[in-house]
């Protein structure tokens, strides 16, 4: 059970970074950083490589955003102790 409960826990910050990205792409903040990854390439079988909705400005922020939660969330777990730890 608590083997669960710590799976759950360690999935919480990738699932509020996601949130969080999903909502930062949709506004108009940073309009240059909307380029598509692949800049429009297509592949062999004339499909683009990764599409419209892979950009710089995601791909940078999902980043910022986990490592920020991560690192949050290590420094309130050494203070807190968690009834289930």
């Amino acid at each position: 059970m608590k083997s669960i409960i710590m799976m759950y826990v360690s999935l919480v910050p990738s699932i509020i970074a996601g949130i969080v990205n999903m909502i930062w792409c949709k506004s108009s903040l940073l309009k240059k950083f909307q380029t598509p990854i692949d800049c429009g390439k297509n592949f062999i079988d004339k499909k683009r490589l990764l599409g419209n909705n892979k950009t710089w400005k995601g791909m940078l922020r999902i980043h910022y955003i986990q490592s920020n939660i991560f690192y949050n969330m290590g420094n309130c777990m050494q203070f807190i102790k968690y009834k289930f730890l």
